[in-house]
């Protein structure tokens, strides 16, 4: 019986976790600081206007990606609760 439960277990998280990617989560910071670090280096230090806007512009974006993320995340596990548990709870 366990290893059925365990089987289940590993479906669901499968089914529900599958459209988030566990690789994409530094992926717009890392990319966002890679990007400020070659401008630092082409500018050498000393950031026009516009590209410091940019990239504040860019950080922004990234963690407004993030926070969806986790929005989407939070929704799955509140779907997995409501739908999927209380199914195999009964």
């Amino acid at each position: 019986m366990i290893k059925k439960e365990s089987a289940l277990k590993e479906d669901v998280i499968v089914n529900m976790l599958g459209a988030i990617s566990n690789e994409s989560y530094d992926l717009f910071p890392v990319g966002v600081e890679k990007i400020e670090k070659q401008a630092n280096e082409t500018y050498k230090g000393n950031l026009p206007d516009f590209m410091k806007e940019f990239l504040v512009k860019m950080k922004v974006s990234a963690e407004t990606h993030r926070q969806g993320n986790c929005r989407d995340l939070r929704s799955l596990c509140v779907r997995m609760r409501e739908e999927v548990l209380l199914d195999i709870a009964t």
